[in-house]
């Protein structure tokens, strides 16, 4: 089983100062030390290369963590998310919110245990501060149930906003 999407698309809506004009943030996602390595490391697209693993055996990359049930399996890492915001936001903290691009399937995916859906943006952080690289921690469940094929190919979309 590979996990091929670990991918950071952040959606924007930041009005600041009493102006009509939308103000900038960047959000980039970084590799964690303890984690697996991002390819798009410090971008705003990450993506975890997992290739193969399974629920027993095999050797699992640096930074997977792979928990086993009778009934089921959950891989994780950590992972950095990092929102800068453009001098002169008056704005102290930002709400991070994330969805599924696609739809789950058989799987359970969650950033920091809050269970993300396709076309539902939940909140993930509700006061962030800027410039920090701040640690979450990605999880998928799998269920015994799923077919030996399934490949866990998503993308997690991103929403921040000043609040």
């Amino acid at each position: 089983m590979s996990i091929r999407a670990f991918v950071l698309t952040a959606v924007l809506a930041i009005l600041g100062g009493g102006s009509a004009a939308a103000q900038n943030i960047i959000v980039t996602l970084h590799s964690d030390p303890a984690g697996v390595s991002l390819i798009g490391d410090g971008s705003d697209k990450g993506e975890m290369q997992l290739n193969t693993v399974r629920k027993h055996g095999g050797t699992l990359p640096f930074g997977l963590t792979r928990t086993i049930t009778d009934a089921d399996w959950t891989l994780s890492s950590p992972f950095g998310l990092k929102v800068e915001a453009e001098p002169g936001l008056q704005s102290s903290s930002y709400t991070a919110r994330a969805q599924l691009k696609n739809d789950p399937l058989w799987f359970t995916w969650k950033v920091n245990n809050i269970t993300l859906m396709k076309g539902s943006f939940v909140t993930i952080t509700s006061s962030g501060p800027y410039n920090v690289i701040r640690q979450q921690t990605f999880s998928v469940l799998i269920p015994d149930t799923a077919p030996d094929n399934a490949t866990l190919d998503n993308e997690i979309e991103w929403l921040v906003i000043a609040n």
